[in-house]
């Protein structure tokens, strides 16, 4: 594994996220953007929406298209990135198209465009380093399988669908788990 450079673009609200002591941390969240770039994923992130702490819905870290990792919320500042684990957890967000814009129509729940492998690799490199740094992380998991809730489609309401089904079915899930598996 190469060695990993993370490029420090910090949300301006990082500091507004209240501390944590590393040793807690022992689950890394892998989630998909669900946008086309990056720079609209910060867009969405930027916003500030919790009006307790005037931040945003924020991972730790995002891997772009070309694969280059940028850290956005520092990792012992508890982000909002899943719901009832964020305090416990380090997000990772993947650039992917996913679902947009249409997340939450009931056509369009399975997205189509694949995970490139630059940003495979450099998840792969990102995963071996925060092992490293954080021993006591022992689970790696799906933003989908923590989170599956349901809601009513927005061009059916009839029909429920899950609201986070990322990283998504093209995510190459059991080579990352296998790989994750073989970490000392």
């Amino acid at each position: 594994m190469a060695e990993v450079k993370i490029i420090n673009n910090l949300f301006s609200y990082n500091d507004r996220f209240k501390m944590r002591d590393c040793k807690q941390i022992n689950m890394i969240v892998l989630h998909s953007t669900e946008t086309p770039t990056l720079e609209l994923a910060r867009e969405y992130g930027k916003q500030e929406i919790y009006e307790e702490s005037s931040t945003g819905n924020a991972a730790h870290y995002y891997i772009n298209l070309d694969g280059k990792i940028y850290r956005y919320v520092e990792d012992n500042r508890i982000a909002f990135h899943v719901v009832g684990y964020n305090e416990q957890s380090i997000g990772i967000e993947i650039v992917n198209k996913g679902r947009y814009p249409h997340w939450f129509y009931n056509n369009n729940q399975f997205p189509a465009e694949e995970f490139k492998k630059e940003q495979i690799i450099a998840l792969l490199n990102l995963l071996k380093n925060l092992k490293a740094r954080f021993p006591g992380i022992s689970r790696l998991e799906r933003h989908s399988v923590l989170d599956q809730r349901t809601i009513p489609a927005e061009d059916n309401s009839d029909v429920l669908i899950r609201r986070r089904i990322d990283p998504g079915p093209q995510f190459p899930w059991e080579y990352v788990q296998n790989f994750w598996n073989h970490l000392a």
